[in-house]
């Protein structure tokens, strides 16, 4: 189970709007955001997954809640980005 691990890597997927982007977690869906640029989609989404990242860690989630990390096809990835946290360290991301 995903509680068991203390680092994750997640992907994220950008859809384009008529202002900006929105974003949604491949893996966990829950966490998604918006934002004008590609940039701020980055911030928006590592803040957003900041937030659940607490009750990942106590459990606290409904059953159905908890992310389902899978492997993705890296072939499109012109519009998807992964994130990394360390769950050890207060949810710091991880550079890439």
């Amino acid at each position: 189970m995903i509680t068991n691990k203390k680092i994750i890597t997640l992907t994220y997927k950008l859809y384009p709007e008529s202002k900006g982007y929105s974003v949604k977690c491949l893996d966990w869906q829950c966490v998604h955001t918006q934002g004008e640029t590609i940039l701020e989609c980055k911030k928006n989404a590592k803040e957003a997954t900041e937030l659940m990242l607490p009750d990942l860690k106590n459990g606290t989630l409904h059953k159905l809640d908890y992310p389902k990390i899978k492997p993705h096809n890296k072939a499109s990835a012109s519009n998807t980005f992964t994130l990394t946290f360390d769950l050890r360290k207060n949810y710091q991301i991880i550079p890439l």
